[in-house]
């Protein structure tokens, strides 16, 4: 299973790193730091996923390829979490569920830097991001005092006969942010990103599709998997989730990066490259 996870990262990234082993790049590392938050079945909208925002820390490598393209990889720790007590909807509030999980995330991608595709480049330097995330979750609940591992639970009947297996807690994303960059010397610089995850599972939560019956789920599943999977005995195959759209999660995040090369001279803009030559903020 882990092997087979990573696999595709290591055919993303060997080819990249193949090129700064080779080629005379600007390399860069950092750290970040800032919030993340969650969106999918028990958040109704960018309020409600933007009020549940945990903490998160990550690093980063950063490699420029070119004026325009840097490959970037990016290690995020990061927790989501969220509750339907806090929703303002009635059949939420009595669904009362709530779930908490630990993400390791990869990201892999480039950034594009808008700027050098129309002129020079100011030392303001805002950027698209591009690329895929892999990652490890596992929500968990709490119950009778104590957290339990909902995946191993089986709440919407994984494991039983005529049900789905037990969905994997390795899944990958699609991801697209934004960001901006300034350097505070010639070998630091300082820098903004949000970047959006849509991932390939519907369970970051434990929560995606119809309820099983309380009686089914506790011959088959145990006690905890009954009372956590359908705790108001709700009738059989009732919507509990919509399986049709999965989940999303956001990182907003400030980061500082050193370069291991020279960025730029700010004494000696003559001999600075052309993408930080000049000394000011963009004009419009």
């Amino acid at each position: 299973m882990i092997h087979s996870f990573f696999k595709p990262i290591i055919r993303f990234v060997l080819p990249f790193l193949f090129i700064h082993f080779s080629m005379a790049q600007q390399m860069g590392v950092g750290v970040m730091m800032g919030g993340a938050n969650y969106a999918g079945d028990l958040t109704e909208n960018w309020k409600s996923s933007f009020s549940q925002t945990k903490p998160t820390v990550g690093l980063l490598y950063n490699l420029q390829l070119n004026p325009i393209v840097d490959f970037k990889l990016q290690y995020w720790l990061l927790s989501l979490q969220a509750d339907d007590a806090l929703s303002s909807q009635d059949w939420k509030k009595q669904r009362n569920f709530n779930f908490k999980s630990t993400i390791h995330n990869i990201d892999v991608g480039v950034d594009l830097h808008l700027w050098s595709m129309i002129q020079s480049h100011y030392l303001l330097n805002p950027y698209l991001s591009l690329g895929l995330s892999f990652f490890k979750f596992n929500p968990k609940t709490k119950f009778e005092g104590n957290w339990v591992n909902l995946s191993e639970l089986g709440t919407e009947g994984q494991g039983m006969p005529g049900y789905a297996q037990k969905y994997s807690l390795f899944s990958h994303a699609m991801t697209f942010g934004v960001g901006l960059e300034y350097p505070l010397s010639h070998r630091i610089s300082i820098g903004l990103e949000l970047k959006w995850r849509k991932t390939q599972t519907d369970y970051l939560d434990d929560l995606s599709g119809k309820y099983v019956s309380y009686d089914e789920l506790l011959f088959w599943n145990g006690r905890t998997a009954a009372e956590l999977g359908n705790p108001q005995n709700v009738t059989a195959n009732t919507q509990r989730g919509n399986s049709k759209d999965n989940d999303w999660f956001q990182t907003f995040s400030i980061h500082f990066v050193y370069h291991w090369t020279q960025q730029i001279s700010l004494l000696n803009p003559v001999n600075t490259p052309k993408r930080t030559r000049k000394l000011r903020c963009p004009k419009f």
